[in-house]
């Protein structure tokens, strides 16, 4: 069970959907929020956090065309 409030959560969860990111980087983001929150983790750890930054830009996906990137940004292209 998270602490992280539930709008934050869900909130994180249909950014990384509408971005077209899979579930896991939400996941990760609630996993480092909730470990932050409960005492588990340290901003100030730059180890730790450089290991969690690491293991979300593995599961981002990243855009491989153009039409993918217009896709993405929609009207903002």
């Amino acid at each position: 069970m998270t602490r992280v409030n539930e709008n934050v959560v869900a909130a994180l969860k249909a950014a990384a959907t509408d971005a077209g990111q899979p579930k896991e980087v939400a996941q990760r983001l609630v996993s480092w929020l909730d470990a932050l929150a409960t005492g588990n983790a340290d901003l100030a750890d730059v180890s730790e956090a450089a290991n969690r930054i690491g293991d979300l830009l593995d599961q981002v996906k990243l855009p491989v065309t153009d039409l993918d990137l217009e896709a993405l940004l929609g009207d903002e292209a």
